[in-house]
């Protein structure tokens, strides 16, 4: 089982593109005017944004960070955008301690620095972050940035998994299956595969459908582990694809559309 996120990038960008302050509106805004006004309105609204970071609004000074790093109504500026992430950051804010600690660890607009990330990672986890959380508990299990710790990263991962990030359940799970800074507990594993599944991470399907299979952690159940395989194959895992049709024919007819049907009514919850 593979305890790294493939989903790194989808955190990142989803935690860039928060619209924090009065971004929101004003996109909303913006997007509903004709394309020949759009530059000069985006341009308007950077100006006010910025006079309320040079006020020294942690907020403003966030989105600011945002608008040079995307270039919005302003001509991309890391460097700006940085030095505004900074000014946030070190006023407490936590989004903008975690952007911050993205930057650093992605090493993408700036020179990649595993210590700076991990020190405003820390700083955002402690005030309940959880992305940072999931962050740290990766550096902690890797030794990026600061010593290798399974019990940390366990800690963190922990954190973050209570909030609900499927990434870190994950992860907490795989430590659990491992035993890796923990007792090895099946059950455990199971629960928070369980937990991310639910949320539709695809990797845990595949693996709670395997625990089912197998009885590991939890009774054995071919309908289960059909229903768990079945939906990660519908997002395109192979080995869910391989495992379940191997495990289809040790099936009945019955429990196959039993186990088909519960995977669509999953697949079909909003």
């Amino acid at each position: 089982m593979d305890s790294r996120d493939p989903h790194k990038e989808i955190i990142w960008r989803n935690a860039m593109m928060k619209k924090t302050w009065s971004g929101v509106v004003v996109a909303m805004f913006i997007l509903s005017l004709p394309v020949s006004v759009m530059s000069q309105d985006y341009a308007s609204a950077f100006e006010k944004v910025r006079v309320q970071a040079v006020a020294g609004h942690a907020e403003a000074q966030q989105e600011l960070g945002r608008m040079y790093v995307n270039g919005i109504g302003v001509t991309k500026d890391y460097v700006e955008a940085v030095n505004w992430y900074n000014r946030a950051a070190e006023q407490g804010l936590a989004d903008a301690q975690f952007n911050l600690g993205s930057i650093y660890f992605r090493g993408e607009i700036i020179s990649k620095d595993y210590v700076a990330a991990s020190k405003w990672f820390s700083k955002a986890a402690v005030q309940g972050h959880a992305e940072a959380q999931y962050y740290l508990g990766m550096m902690s299990s890797d030794g990026l940035g600061i010593p290798k710790s399974h019990t940390e990263a366990f800690k963190w991962y922990s954190k973050a998994a209570e909030q609900d990030l499927a990434a870190a359940q994950y992860n907490l799970a795989v430590m659990y299956y491992n035993g890796d800074g923990v007792n090895q507990d099946y059950e455990k594993a199971a629960e928070w595969f369980t937990r991310a599944s639910t949320l539709g991470l695809a990797r845990a399907q595949y693996d709670l459908g395997r625990m089912y299979a197998r009885g590991l952690g939890v009774p054995k159940d071919n309908i289960h582990a059909y229903k768990w395989l079945d939906v990660a194959a519908a997002q395109g895992v192979t080995r869910a694809r391989e495992l379940r049709d191997n495990l289809e024919k040790e099936m009945t007819r019955e429990d196959v559309s039993r186990a088909r049907f519960l995977s669509e009514e999953f697949r079909s919850t909003p």
